[in-house]
């Protein structure tokens, strides 16, 4: 009887480990955190907000504004300001994430490792700022109830560049919630959401979450499996440098 011949292989998988987490203001990103697992290959998480770092990017302009929670309520030069949003260096962030990994977890430069950093969840708003708060709630309430009324999925799909058919596996999903900050309208297409809500009373914004990145469609260079390069619409991918594009 011959004994089939096994080959050992390894494989990537998942599993419980301790992580240490570290909480910090930084001078360009504000508060951050960042989350690193104790197994090799010491995967690590940061998160930042945008707001904190172009509050910090006015300071340096000297241009005046007013920061509630993580919404402006008011900025002296609002050109200014989406003129530095649009701006956002990302190779800059990416030597800024470097030296979070030297400073929290100084063994990858005695293993000589260096680290590739993806988009694990990436949210973007856009802040209509009211001087006061009755002139937005004049007419919020009813742009609501039009917005529950009249929005369908297929509405929800050609916003975020999708078409829904017969065949589609997940589901379409409309929320309408009174919270304290305000009433949020929530839409869900698979790992995307949009939501619009009054903050504060005083500020109308409309938010675009995205759990994976992959959802969307980019047109770029693909090379397949043959070596063979050509330019089309495909799935975007997660790197760092997508949140231009994105």
């Amino acid at each position: 009887m011959t004994r089939p011949r096994i080959t050992p292989f390894s494989s990537p998988t998942r599993g419980k480990c301790l992580h240490y987490y570290f909480y910090f203001i930084d001078a360009e990103l504000g508060l951050c955190y960042f989350r690193i697992a104790t197994w090799c290959p010491f995967r690590v998480q940061v998160y930042f907000n945008g707001h904190a770092w172009l509050a910090n990017q006015l300071k340096r302009k000297g241009i005046a504004f007013q920061l509630h929670d993580n919404a402006f309520t008011h900025i002296a030069d609002y050109a200014a300001a989406n003129d530095l949003a649009a701006h956002f260096d990302v190779t800059a962030l990416h030597r800024r994430l470097d030296e979070f990994v030297e400073r929290f977890c100084p063994i990858v430069n005695s293993l000589s490792l260096s680290y590739h950093w993806s988009l694990w969840q990436a949210e973007y708003a856009t802040d209509l700022v009211f001087k006061q708060r009755r002139d937005l709630q004049a007419f919020f309430p009813p742009l609501l109830e039009t917005l529950v009324l009249s929005l369908k999925p297929d509405d929800i799909a050609a916003f975020l560049g999708q078409k829904l058919h017969g065949n589609y596996p997940g589901e379409v999903t409309t929320r309408l919630q009174k919270r304290f900050p305000g009433t949020r309208i929530k839409h869900t297409l698979g790992p995307v959401s949009l939501k619009l809500y009054d903050k504060f009373g005083l500020i109308l914004r409309l938010e675009t979450t995205v759990n994976d990145v992959t959802f969307f469609q980019q047109r770029r260079v693909v090379e397949h499996r043959t070596g063979e390069r050509e330019t089309k619409w495909a799935a975007m991918k997660k790197t760092l440098y997508n949140l231009t594009p994105l």
